[in-house]
């Protein structure tokens, strides 16, 4: 180049040229033979030549780009009318860019002395060569489809398969032999680790040890790929990837229903599911033909954003928030590329503009969300009508899960044993079977009368809170109304004295009725949902007050809106809130007495209600408690009361109904204890279902680019 020529002939470049003669030669020796852009080059430029001759439009100082070879090695015109082009393919003396990058005039060399990063002798070595070979360039690692590899012809009784030659080969090229072969143990432990993230079974290292062959090699590797460990050794660094996590992240990072795509993706490595129908499930499970459940549950990929509920955030703010976070997961897991970086301006360093990022957020614009999951005067959102901080964060999907239906059948074996024990127990002893029978001679009219054991408590007396009128309806239904509409009920809540009859009372049944008045609806609330507290005390016979009772787990009779940090509450600990889709139907709640209550002829129950939209209750008691709503008692029980008038004449199984009825009166208290500590978890289980976030699609949002600048 004329340029360069000048600056040898004028002796300027001698020095310059004999020290970069020096450490070129001595950085060659570390270059590779064959130069390949992405590996070698692009970091390079990337580093120390693209924010100025890169994408970026903005910072671009010139017309070069050196990201595109079109660019690159095309003839420019400079100022003063000299043609000259950056990248020569095979002419170092015609590339302007090498001209640059040795130069030692200040003026001229690239990068400028100020700049932040520099070339090392390696890197103009590197630089060097490339140009030399041809200048070749390679689109982004990530969208080159790999060519099939012949595996280097290597001599070497080391090498077992393909893999060996390829490592080899690299280890000969650089001078080191193999380390010696390691023992079994430390095999095992490495292959345990690497492929289940545990250590191995000593059986499994004992087994090998012994007989340390390449049989015995594959079939332990079978194993551990075998193992359900196995999928969740290599979910982790996905789980990772896709930002998986069980809170929302944002504000009160509040908790999310997630886990059944967790165990989605455990279960497509288990599965080996093809990599192409992975990605796809993810994406757009949904918008498949039929899709199944599990294809639903992938879809929560499109779920996992930040959110929040926090009073005062903008929606639409949150709405670009995770729409850009959409983008980067995207971008990251399934192109290998950071688009993100291209959400305030074109990226400076990959071929991605603005443009590019908002219309890959604009792809997924359909997906079903909110910017605020709550219910605030300025986020009228209809789906979210009533939605606290305590709610879920929708769209969700109720779905199976094997975690749940496996814990379900592990707490129900753990409850029939445990009875089985406690029968067993009582019949081998004259005085607890003795027990048995006077407890069920004592409340043969509740076992024997129906099915379900309850019955209807009669009102003897209410006590109406503040604005608050009660009507009573044949001595059991109770209607309330509000005196004034406008006004809400007192927060004392409405006392209800019930007559039972004599006996324990272990567990006590409140009913929520339709009210015709209401059109048959269950409260007189717009969205349909009610709310109610309950309280439980005992007034004897003769006492001035009333003594409070303890409950232990009240169980509903379906789903409710009773949510605690968006987890639905299976057992209601405080308050039992209906949902609006069930405001025509009859509802049930079971409380559970946490000992039971003994009652004379004379003593009754006070049952406290605090609600201000409920409207029609009724309550019934039963001496059987450890049992939700619609569960009957025993099997036989009836046919085991006929028979006590002659309890020597009593079958084994009609033993065994009684003595079932008994334990779950409470009158075995740790026994007692126990069974409803485990009846709170068996409703945990929710019958072996979860609900899940999943992907829904809505009408899809306009996206706009927001030009953040630089």
């Amino acid at each position: 180049m004329e340029f360069v020529s000048r600056l040898i002939r004028a002796g300027q470049m001698a020095g310059v040229a004999c020290a970069l003669a020096t450490g070129l030669s001595a950085a060659q020796r570390a270059v590779p033979d064959q130069i390949e852009f992405n590996r070698d080059v692009r970091p390079i430029l990337s580093n120390t030549c693209f924010k100025c001759h890169g994408p970026d439009a903005v910072n671009n100082r010139s017309e070069l780009r050196l990201d595109l070879r079109e660019f690159a090695t095309a003839p420019r015109q400079t100022k003063d009318g000299q043609t000259i082009t950056a990248i020569v393919p095979g002419s170092l003396e015609e590339s302007e860019l090498w001209a640059r990058i040795i130069s030692p005039e200040p003026n001229v060399v690239m990068p400028p002395p100020d700049a932040l990063h520099q070339l090392k002798y390696a890197d103009r070595a590197v630089l060097k060569r490339w140009i030399e070979q041809g200048a070749a360039y390679e689109s982004h690692w990530a969208y080159i489809e790999p060519d099939p590899v012949t595996p280097p012809l290597v001599t070497s009784e080391r090498v077992r398969n393909p893999i060996d030659q390829f490592v080899q080969r690299s280890l000969a090229d650089l001078g080191i032999g193999p380390s010696p072969a390691a023992d079994a143990a430390t095999l095992a432990r490495r292959l345990s680790l690497d492929l289940t993230g545990l250590p191995p079974d000593p059986a499994a290292v004992a087994a090998w040890a012994a007989d340390p062959s390449d049989e015995r090699y594959a079939a332990y590797v079978e194993q551990l790929l075998s193992s359900p460990h196995y999928g969740e050794r290599m979910a982790v660094p996905w789980l990772d990837l896709v930002r998986f996590a069980d809170t929302v992240g944002f504000h009160g990072d509040q908790r999310q229903n997630i886990f059944p795509y967790r165990d989605y993706v455990i279960g497509a490595f288990n599965r080996n599911l093809p990599y192409d129908q992975f990605i796809r499930e993810q994406l757009a499970g949904d918008l498949l033909p039929n899709p199944t459940v599990e294809q639903i549950v992938a879809t929560g990929f499109n779920r996992l954003n930040l959110m929040t509920r926090e009073g005062g955030a903008q929606p639409k703010e949150y709405l670009a928030k995770s729409a850009a976070d959409r983008v980067r997961a995207v971008s990251t897991a399934f192109m290998g590329s950071t688009v993100g970086c291209a959400e305030c301006h074109d990226h400076k360093y990959d071929p991605f503009t603005a443009k590019d990022f908002y219309s890959l957020a604009a792809y997924f614009s359909d997906v079903k969300q909110w910017g605020v999951y709550s219910d605030y005067q300025y986020t009228p959102n209809p789906d979210l009508k009533g939605f606290n901080n305590d709610f879920p964060f929708p769209p969700e999907a109720d779905v199976p899960s094997a975690y749940l239906t496996e814990r379900l059948a592990r707490l129900k074996a753990r409850w029939q044993a445990s009875e089985a024990e406690a029968v067993a127990a009582i019949l081998a002893e004259d005085q607890p079977r003795e027990s048995v029978v006077a407890w069920a001679r004592a409340h043969a009219g509740a076992l024997a009368s129906d099915p379900t054991g309850w019955m209807a408590a009669s009102i003897l007396h209410t006590e109406a809170a503040e604005n608050t009128q009660i009507d009573i309806e044949q001595l059991t239904v109770a209607t309330l109304e509000s005196v004034d509409p406008d006004e809400g009920r007192g927060r004392a809540g409405n006392a209800f004295t019930l007559s039972t009859p004599p006996g324990d009372v272990a567990a006590l049944r409140v009913e929520v009725l339709p009210n015709p008045d209401l059109d048959g609806r269950v409260t007189h609330r717009e969205l349909g949902n009610f709310s109610l507290r309950l309280g439980l005390a005992v007034l004897r016979d003769g006492a001035d007050k009333p003594e409070a009772v303890a409950f232990d787990g009240a169980y509903p009779d379906r789903d409710t809106w009773s949510y605690s940090n968006a987890y639905l509450q299976t057992s209601v600990e405080d308050l039992w809130r209906s949902r609006p889709e069930d405001a025509e139907e009859a509802q049930e709640t079971v409380w559970q007495l946490a000992a039971p209550v003994r009652l004379g002829p004379a003593d009754r129950l006070v049952v406290t209600v605090r609600s201000d939209d409920v409207s029609r209750l009724r309550f019934s008691v039963s001496p059987v408690a450890l049992r939700r709503p619609a569960e009957p008692l025993p099997s036989g029980l009836s046919d085991a009361v006929a028979g006590l008038h002659e309890p020597a004449t009593l079958s084994d199984d009609a033993w065994i109904a009684l003595i079932r009825a008994y334990l779950a009166s409470g009158r075995v208290p740790d026994y007692y204890a126990a069974r409803l500590a485990d009846l709170r978890e068996i409703a945990a289980t929710r019958d072996g279902h979860a609900f899940t976030m999943v992907t829904e699609s809505a009408a899809p949002l306009t996206t706009r680019v927001l030009a953040r600048g630089n």
